[in-house]
């Protein structure tokens, strides 16, 4: 390649760069308060319809509510919380599912608060009403949210339950220790298997269930431990692989369901957080091999499947943690990032999540 030829591709790349591409970009505000916006702790993306964005929120704020919707992208949002309860300050949600409507029908959600149960909405988050019973009440904090091949699971502290047809809850505790004995504190279905979850259970470290959620099993492998202080669990959507954040060992990673592991962290720092505390990465439906994963020293992405990390935070002010991350499945190589202080952020790379510059023949 001439020297001639190098020099004009640096000056495109400066251009690229210069010109916010391949940059975090802050999109609207949730809020019109000119001060902090509200806690993001949830971002989902309608999987078909790149307009439509749902963001759940802690009360962080005067001006928050618990979720917010945006028909354009993120450009503008509104609260969609109408029906939802009074929550004390700093509350608020924990998962936000999503069952996308048909053509034009409304989307029907699902959404988890702290201290609040479980509430459903069936015309997009115009309005929601209660969807506890059977084994959960109405002041229940749930933990997470998740949908296998059959029924939605909502984890809570004392276990994971499973939706009955008729909208009660069951506890699913078969193989998995007695409420009160352990903490819970994740759950992770498997795309590329959707009677395959996993369970993050504190010091006593994974279960899996291959039966959506029927019955359970540990699945710690040659994890470091016991004990195991297992945090936060996620599975790669096209490979199946799964991803363990162990708080004080750090990240793994299991290609055969849990029988055995290898630290995946390699880049990952830990300036500013307890060595080990990280978040359990997600990963592109378009490419397995692009991740991102977040700690309170910022976004690291990885390019080989959550191999090795580099720091990624071109773009952001720096002056807020990052706080939820969340592919856009209408959106081809874009991810979503909220914050605590700043609202929702996009990044959009070229495929892979590979920065590139076509030559010039």
């Amino acid at each position: 390649m001439t020297g001639a030829l190098l020099a004009l591709l640096f000056i495109v790349l400066t251009q690229a760069v210069g010109a916010g591409l391949f940059e975090w970009s802050r999109l609207g505000r949730l809020t019109d308060d000119p001060g902090p916006q509200p806690y993001v702790s949830v971002i989902t993306p309608h999987p078909t319809r790149p307009e439509i964005l749902y963001a759940g929120s802690l009360l962080t704020t005067d001006a928050a509510a618990l979720v917010f919707r945006s028909a354009d992208g993120g450009d503008t949002w509104s609260a969609s919380a109408a029906g939802l309860p009074a929550l004390p300050a700093f509350t608020g949600v924990k998962a936000l599912l999503l069952w996308p409507g048909e053509e034009d029908a409304a989307d029907t959600l699902l959404v988890a608060l702290q201290g609040g149960g479980i509430w459903r909405s069936s015309d997009g988050g115009a309005t929601w009403a209660s969807a506890v019973g059977g084994g959960l009440d109405g002041g229940a904090t749930v933990i997470a949210l998740q949908k296998t091949a059959t029924r939605a699971l909502a984890l809570t502290p004392g276990g994971v339950y499973g939706m009955l047809r008729n909208g009660n809850w069951k506890l699913h505790a078969v193989g998995l220790p007695p409420a009160g004995a352990t903490f819970y504190y994740d759950l992770a279905a498997d795309p590329s298997d959707p009677d395959v979850v996993y369970v993050a259970v504190g010091a006593l470290g994974i279960f899996r269930s291959a039966n959506g959620g029927g019955s359970w099993a540990a699945a710690n492998g040659d994890l470091p431990g016991p004990p195991y202080n297992a945090r936060e669990v996620s599975v790669n959507p096209l490979t199946g692989e799964l991803f363990a954040s162990l708080r004080g060992a750090g990240l793994f990673r299991s290609a055969d369901g849990g029988r055995t592991w290898v630290a995946s962290q390699t880049g990952i720092t830990f300036e500013t957080t307890a060595y080990g505390a990280v978040g359990a990465p997600v990963i592109s439906p378009d490419d397995g091999l692009a991740a991102y994963v977040f700690n309170s020293d910022g976004i690291f992405r990885s390019e080989d499947g959550g191999r090795t990390w580099s720091p990624y935070a071109e773009g952001l002010s720096g002056a807020e943690t990052i706080s939820a991350l969340a592919f856009h499945p209408a959106r081809p190589n874009t991810i979503l990032a909220g914050t605590s202080i700043s609202g929702v952020w996009d990044l959009t790379l070229a495929p892979g999540g590979r920065q590139y510059v076509p030559l010039i023949r």
